[in-house]
């Protein structure tokens, strides 16, 4: 089964991730990709920085690129359990659903005000500091890459509002019914 999980920041698409491990599913984050790519061609990963060359990845070699480069880790992977972290448009949605079967698409919604609440306090590098910052370099941005569109196509949305333990238990009840 592979799973693909979308979702604005801070929703808790890691969250959902370390909670999907533990049920056996291999992790591969589409995030990573993009960091991946700017230390190869040493660009310091701050918001603006991250924001531009995502854009530009996209607008040099297509929507579907960040998910062309993720097929090619998962033709590397084992496990037929697999979860793929951060998906951002139906590109990449309708990319995947062609190329992979027994797949299915999750959403995790959680509002903007919690959402910026949890990203101010994890610490990643490239976090934004300020609810500006946040609305500026990552809902702006997320939104020009079409991510609503892929939180509306998804085939099931998680509300991720309580606390980690409803998040597992929401996971666990659809892995349950998945399978």
């Amino acid at each position: 089964m592979i799973l693909f999980i979308t979702g604005k920041s801070g929703s808790g698409k890691t969250e959902s991730s370390k909670i999907l491990a533990k049920f056996g599913f291999d992790i591969i984050e589409m995030g990573s990709i993009i960091k991946e790519e700017m230390e190869k061609q040493n660009i310091p990963q701050t918001p603006k920085n991250t924001k531009e060359f995502m854009l530009k990845l996209r607008e040099l070699h297509g929507n579907e690129i960040v998910a062309k480069k993720t097929l090619e880790k998962i033709k590397n992977t084992q496990n037929k359990n697999i979860a793929i972290i951060g998906i951002r448009s139906v590109a990449e949605q309708s990319f995947f659903k062609q190329n992979l079967n027994d797949s299915y698409s999750i959403s995790l919604i959680v509002p903007i005000e919690e959402r910026f609440k949890r990203v101010s306090v994890r610490g990643r590098v490239d976090d934004p500091k300020t609810l500006d910052e946040f609305m500026k370099y990552r809902e702006e941005n997320q939104i020009k890459v079409g991510i609503e569109e892929a939180i509306e196509n998804s085939q099931y949305k998680i509300e991720n509002t309580g606390s980690l333990e409803d998040l597992e238990k929401n996971i666990f009840l659809l892995l349950k019914e998945l399978n």
